[in-house]
Parts: structure tokens; sequence; C-alpha cells
């Protein structure tokens, strides 16, 4: 018995289900989405003793993709890994005829390099009478073992584990497989061959496209396309107000009950202003957003799961072009909605160098998640609520405006970067190669599931830096003057700092809170609802968008602070993995100042045209 640890590596087409399958084999949560393209990076994890590794989706071995070269370069390394024991070529079985060519030279690779292949016919759920597939002639053929399961469904893995496990754990079982493989592979194996065993199974697979892409006639339509684009991004942005809004009160009021019912018990009072003023006026400011966070990964999850967002790829195509883009930077893009992070990894898919380049070097000027609390509160400060019909609210158009000027005004940048980025950097520019996946329902478990993770990890990334900071804010805010802010070390400090943010026509404590943000945009608001708690600590516990209106802020003032926010890059992570994927130091520390000077800017022309 071998007890090394082995490798077993999965490979096929973008959007075949290898991610799901290697979620399904190692307990692992790697993200998923009926979208190719979504594994960006190559990600292993452990089943018993078998090292899983799933690799990035490639059509063939020659990339065209930062992404595919990723993988190709990875995999060729691995094959010839002596403690790479098999490797799986996962194969979508509604798709078959496509994936002839493929199959036929990773067999070949596979032979050449003594490794045993298994080929797995996902999705056969979807396929009528799929219990009458029958896959043993083309086992026969390719002298391999074929698998059909449902990675989704969960059918047919059992029979694929215990295989898996007897060739890492059976040397004999092992030799076996590969000299039948390799018996049949001194043939010529043509491709005509593996159609013909294709057919054999006699799956309609004009019925099956007509099934699952019917509706590419209305979401693909000249006319009705763009104008269906429009309303299903309007309503995604509308309903981060429309519908979070009784969860947000909800929050809020709960928060503001377990304030005041814990500091009613408590006697001590610089003890009541710390629980009060750092964790429920802090801490607290900053939960009420989260139900926004979570609709919005929600619907984007709806989004991917069910096929549509591959057709927005396409529908945006002609427009990001003409800004120097493709349409692969679309789901970048929208990626960068939740967090810049992974929107900048996500580039990778994009064919060509300089509009990846470009798309990444604008993906930080979009309003992740992070913005959604400073947006949010600003909104609600600003914007008297007014609802139209129960379903479109003053607010969430507010909203809708923001998150179009941000995207309106990333595209001007990337004109820009087209326009002067050096021609050495032009490379594949009119390449645009996308698979459309099929129109599936979204399973509601897994969209909740996954929008609750997101939810989750954004609370825990930035809840101990909040806490953290809330409570030092608290400690410099107290003391000396035990709670009288003007007087405090906080009081001290912010009037060295007011000079930087006065030209906008803010005070002290949005300065600090500003500054502050740079740590984590999040600890804005924190920030905001410490202080203001501070100053108010005679009040009951309020929201922070009321004690904001009480204090008579300004709409100048709020409208360049949100010209700011806009614009201003304040991630350090951001800065990182920019500097990461272009291998440039320019790149990186360069967006950093010009982002922040221009955001500064802009500001200040806000406030004095508004003034």
């Amino acid at each position: 018995m071998n007890t090394q640890s082995s490798n077993f590596l999965l490979i096929g087409n973008p959007n075949a289900g290898k991610t799901l399958l290697f979620n399904r084999l190692t307990g692992r949560n790697q993200k998923v989405a009926n979208y190719p393209g979504i594994t960006i990076d190559v990600v292993n994890g452990k089943m018993n003793q078998s090292n899983i590794i799933d690799f990035p989706g490639i059509y063939s071995f020659n990339a065209i993709s930062q992404e595919e070269e990723i993988a190709i370069n990875q995999f060729n390394q691995l094959i010839e890994n002596e403690n790479t024991k098999g490797i799986a070529c996962i194969v979508d079985t509604t798709k078959l005829p496509q994936t002839t060519s493929f199959l036929k030279d990773i067999y070949e690779r596979c032979n050449h390099a003594n490794k045993v292949l298994i080929v797995i016919f996902n999705m056969i759920d979807e396929i009528p009478g799929q219990s009458s597939l029958n896959f043993n002639q083309l086992e026969k053929l390719l002298g391999i073992k074929a698998f059909p399961i449902s990675a989704k469904k969960k059918i047919g893995l059992t029979p694929l584990i215990n295989f898996i496990q007897a060739l890492e754990g059976n040397s004999e079982v092992y030799q076996a497989q590969l000299s039948q493989q390799k018996a049949q592979g001194q043939k010529s194996i043509t491709e005509n061959q593996l159609q013909q065993q294709f057919s054999n199974l006699n799956i309609n697979f004009n019925q099956l496209r007509k099934k699952y892409y019917s509706l590419d006639g209305l979401f693909l339509h000249k006319i009705l396309g763009p104008i269906l684009f429009t309303l299903i991004m309007f309503f995604l942005f509308q309903s981060i107000f429309a519908w979070a809004a009784p969860l947000m009160d909800l929050v809020e009021e709960v928060i503001g009950a377990a304030g005041n019912w814990v500091s009613s018990s408590i006697d001590n009072q610089m003890l009541k202003s710390l629980i009060n003023d750092a964790l429920f006026a802090g801490l607290g400011s900053f939960l009420v957003f989260v139900p926004q966070i979570f609709i919005l990964t929600a619907l984007i999850s709806l989004l991917e799961d069910s096929g549509y967002l591959a057709r927005a790829t396409v529908i945006s195509h002609r427009t990001l072009k003409f800004f120097g883009m493709s349409g692969k930077s679309f789901v970048p893009y929208l990626t960068g909605f939740a967090c810049a992070i992974p929107a900048i990894m996500a580039t990778r898919v994009i064919e060509s160098k300089r509009k990846r380049l470009i798309s990444l070097l604008t993906i930080p000027l979009l309003p992740c998640s992070a913005r959604i609390p400073v947006f949010a509160l600003l909104v609600s400060v600003l914007v008297p609520m007014e609802s139209y019909g129960g379903l479109v609210n003053s607010r969430g158009i507010a909203f809708f405006i923001i998150y179009l000027g941000s995207l309106g005004f990333a595209l001007i940048v990337s004109t820009l970067l087209a326009k002067f980025l050096p021609d050495n950097a032009k490379t594949n520019e009119d390449q645009f190669i996308l698979e459309l996946p099929a129109y599936r329902a979204p399973a509601l478990s897994s969209v909740l599931r996954k929008a609750g993770r997101d939810a989750w990890a954004f609370i825990t990334k930035a809840g101990p830096i909040i806490f953290t900071v809330s409570f030092i804010i608290w400690i410099l805010g107290y003391f000396p003057s035990q709670g009288n802010l003007q007087d405090s070390y906080l009081g001290m400090i912010g009037k060295y700092l007011e000079p930087i943010f006065e030209p906008l026509g803010l005070d002290w404590k949005f300065s600090i809170a500003i500054i502050l943000s740079f740590l984590a945009r999040e600890v804005f608001v924190s920030t905001l609802g410490t202080l203001f708690g501070l100053e108010n600590a005679e009040e009951s516990i309020g929201s922070l968008s009321e004690m904001l209106t009480a204090s008579g802020f300004t709409l100048a003032s709020g409208a360049a602070l949100l010209v700011f926010f806009i614009i201003a890059l304040q991630c350090v992570a951001t800065v990182a993995i920019i500097k990461k994927e272009t291998k440039s130091n320019l790149f990186a520390w360069g967006t950093l100042g010009i982002y922040n000077v221009v955001a500064y800017i802009f500001g200040f022309i806000t406030y004095v045209l508004l003034s």
C-alpha cells in the first residue's frame, strides 16, 4: 500500500462543473457559478490521502489568456510529477460534440506521461433518459474508465471516489489501469471515432440546445437586449435600498434597543460611554449596512447561476470596446462592485494584455461593498425618502445614479488609458471568445448560502478593524476631559487635521474619519458613529444619519464627500494586488497617488459649485 499523498488533477473546458466537483470531493467551498472563467487560479484540497487539484478551464493547450496560461503551465509541470497518479477530464455531457479535440489531446498527453486518465461526464441529470446512457464502448476504445455523474445533484460520486482511492492505495490497480490505457493508446484514435461513440449515446443535442438557449432571441436581441440589460442593472441597484430598508431598520432598532438596555443597567459613567459610543454607536453603525451587502451579492449570484452574466458580457462588448476594453471586462467590473481584489484577479480571462491592463487599473474606481455603508449613509442624509409605486424609491434611484456615475468615470479613465498606453502593450487586440452557458434555474439555497458567506466574510474581515479603531477613537475622545469631545486628545488631533479637508466643507470629525478610512473604508462610518455618539452622549442611541442631519451637514459638503469617496483609492490590499498582477510599482503606487489627488480636486470643485 502506498501511504504517500498523491496528486489527482481536474481539468476540462470552462463551465464544465470542475469546481463544483472539486468542492464535493474535498469539502472545500470554492466559488462556483454558471459562467466560464469563475476559477482563475489553481487550487487544491484533500480527499483522504489524495491531493485534488482544480485548474482554470481551458479550451485547448494553446493559451489565449493569462488564466489559460497559468492552467497550462502548471498542468504541464504536474503531469510530469511522479506523485501525480491520475488526471480527470471533466466534460459537459450536454455539449459532447465540442469536446472531442480537447479529449483526444489530453488522452495523448496522459499516455505520453504514463498517467492514468479518466473521463467524467458531468451534468447527466440534464439528459433525458440518463439511465440508458452507456459508456462501455468509449471505455473499450480508449482503455479508460468513464464516470457519468451530476456534481450538482450528487449522482454517481461514490463509484468515482472509490476509483480515485483505489488508484492511490493499490499499485496493482494503478498499473493494470495504466497498462490497459497504454495498450489502447498505441492505436491511432481519431476525433471521428470519438464523435461516433458520442452519437451512439443517442443524445439529441439539438433538442438540448433549443431547451437551454431558447431565451437568447430575447436577451441577445439588438434592441431589446440592451433595454433589458439596463432594466436589470437598475433593478439590481434599486433593490439594494428598496429591499434592504426593512432589514436595515430592524438591525438599527435591535442595536439601539440593545444599547439602551445594556447601558441602563450600568452606573459607571466611563464604562457606560465605552459600551454606548465605541460598541453600539461605532460597530453598530457599520452592522446596519450588512443587509445591503447580502442583497447585492445574492442578486449577483442569481445572475451568475442563471447564465445571464455571459449574455450581459456579449451585450456590453461593443460598448466596452469603444472605451478601450473588452466584453470580458464586464464580469470583473461587476465583481468589482463586491470587492476589487477578486475583480482584478478576474481580469486574467481577458485575452488582450492591453485591455486587461486598462480594466485592471480602472476597477478601483468601481464602488465595492466597503463603500456601500458610506454611500448609504450619505444618501440617507442627503436624499429625502420618496416612494414610487412601492417598488421604487428616491434613495434607490440615487444609489443607481451613484453607481452609474462611478461606472461612467471609470469608462472615461479607461478611454484615456487606451489613448496613452504604450504601443508595446498591444497584443490580441480584437480577440473576443466566449462560450455561452445554458440557461439554468438558480438554486435558491445555493444563492442564499453564497450571499450569507460573503456577508459574513465582510463582517469578519472588517469587524475586528472597526472594533479596534472604534475603541481607540473612544479612548482619544473620552480622555482627558471625561467625554468632552472638543477638549479631548481627539479634539486636539482633529484641529491639526481640519485644514486638510476644510476646503471640502468638512470639519475635524470628518477629517479624522476620512484619514482612518484608509485602513478600511468601512471605518469611516464607525468612526463617525463613535464621534457623534460621544458628542451626543446625553441622548439615547439613535441612527447616525439622524445625528448627521441634526448637526447641520450641508448638501455641498455631502456631495463633495460623496465625490471624494467615489474616486479615492483607500485600500492597501488593492494596491498590493495591482502590483502583483502588473508586476509594476509604477502602476500600483501611481494609481494610488493619482486617484486620491483627483478625488480631492473633484471634491473641492463640487463643494465650490454647490456652495
